[in-house]
């Protein structure tokens, strides 16, 4: 799909002596397709077009869509260039951009903009945004050097490992607690398959008794059969053949260049729960970075998406950085 659109603004941060750039995440059923868009694509001639070494490396097919357009027209605009006092290297595809898109012009003229040169320059965004965000950072830094990037909440599956590597140095991908989608990659789900297939095969009762166990306890051996004891029945050994062709696929694209989370992920990782009152419990939170080969399971828990909202992920930063950096700071 060509020139995905995610909405965006451009902020000044006059405490923070920054220009901000953020983009939302995701919202609409278009989000939802871009999001589903996870084939690897190709950077070597978006590289050549904006300067950075593309040659060998992927990202996510619908993220980058999104982030090239934005690129284009963050170079039409010019603000960018005209906050921080950049002088433009690159020029614009004009056939990316219609001329009658009225979301492209900007609502300020570039003489009313402030001076911001000196000024950092920082790319964020949330979930399908952080994404974006961090495909748009690699674009933009051969013209903004020092630009950083905060993807929250990312998708595991933004760049493959060496750019996820290199781009370690100027991305962070904080995410917290059990969020599903900073463990999300083709070979995330295609492993979750299998073992939903595993545990079909071994089920001892209905689908809807293992649900159950989403809020009540059951003990394993009630819902499963151990391995030496699964009846031997022509359902579940259509099941078995699954697992083992899904086991021993290996000539999909998606498997062969496999996708990583972007930068430096840094977990918010739960310690502690603690009762206050009767209903409500506070949770405290610690940072950890960890190795995005690490983040190649997806685990099936009730905090799978509440821990990925992007309200939920502001209070537990905003609660440790209280904890962890003296206030006069």
């Amino acid at each position: 799909i060509e020139g995905q659109q995610v909405p965006y603004a451009v902020m000044v941060d006059h405490k923070l002596h920054s220009v901000v750039f953020t983009c939302r995440g995701s919202l609409s059923l278009q989000d939802i397709i871009t999001d589903m868009l996870i084939e690897p694509e190709p950077l070597n001639k978006c590289g050549r077009e904006w300067g950075f070494d593309g040659e060998g490396h992927y990202a996510h097919r619908g993220f980058f869509k999104c982030a090239e357009t934005i690129r284009q027209r963050l170079q039409r605009s010019l603000i960018l260039h005209t906050l921080l006092g950049v002088e433009p290297v690159y020029k614009v595809d004009e056939s990316v951009i219609d001329d009658e898109d009225p979301d492209h012009k900007l609502k300020t003229k570039l003489s009313d903009l402030p001076h911001c040169r000196g000024y950092n320059l920082v790319v964020v965004g949330h979930s399908l945004g952080a994404g974006v965000a961090a495909i748009l950072s690699l674009m933009l830094r051969p013209e903004f050097p020092n630009v950083q990037c905060i993807a929250y909440s990312s998708p595991g599956c933004v760049f493959d490992i060496e750019m996820a590597r290199e781009s370690k140095a100027w991305i962070v991908s904080p995410f917290v607690g059990k969020d599903f989608v900073s463990h999300l990659s083709w070979e995330s789900l295609n492993r979750l398959r299998g073992q939903t297939l595993d545990m079909l095969r071994r089920s001892k009762t209905n689908k809807g008794k293992i649900f159950e166990t989403i809020y009540k306890k059951k003990k394993v051996e009630s819902l499963l059969y151990e391995y030496d004891e699964i009846p031997d029945t022509p359902k579940r050994n259509e099941i078995a053949k699954q697992i083992e062709e899904l086991a021993t696929s290996t000539n999909n694209k998606f498997e062969r260049i496999k996708m990583h989370n972007a930068g430096r992920v840094l977990h918010f990782a739960k310690v502690s729960t603690t009762k206050k009152g009767c209903f409500k419990r506070k949770r405290k939170y610690e940072p950890t970075w960890v190795d995005s080969n690490d983040m190649q399971d997806l685990e099936i828990s009730t905090r799978m998406l509440l821990d990925h909202f992007p309200n939920y992920v502001a209070f537990i930063i905003n609660e440790v950085a209280n904890e962890y950096i003296p206030p006069n700071l």
